[in-house]
């Protein structure tokens, strides 16, 4: 995938999420999320406050597709780049 394609689909999926559209359950987000949490792939924020999550936020993204983990993980039709979920 393109960079230019990349924006396109991270901005459809951002919208998708804002909109409630396409929503996963909460079991699977929450499941998604503690794959997300054990990842070497993402972004962290070693700030203590963080440190339930493993470091994971809001802004946390993956290194491998740059995508927003809080929000792809809301995604039913969302996967994993690393194929882990």
């Amino acid at each position: 995938m393109g960079c230019c394609q990349k924006i396109i689909h991270g901005a459809v999926a951002l919208a998708k999420v804002a909109l409630g559209a396409d929503a996963a359950s909460d079991p699977l987000v929450a499941a998604r999320r503690d794959i997300c949490r054990q990842c070497d792939q993402a972004t962290r924020n070693s700030d203590p406050r963080f440190a339930a999550n493993r470091g994971l936020t809001t802004f946390s993204r993956c290194r491998k597709c740059s995508c927003f983990i809080a929000a792809k993980t809301r995604l039913t039709e969302e996967r994993c780049p690393l194929g882990r979920w």
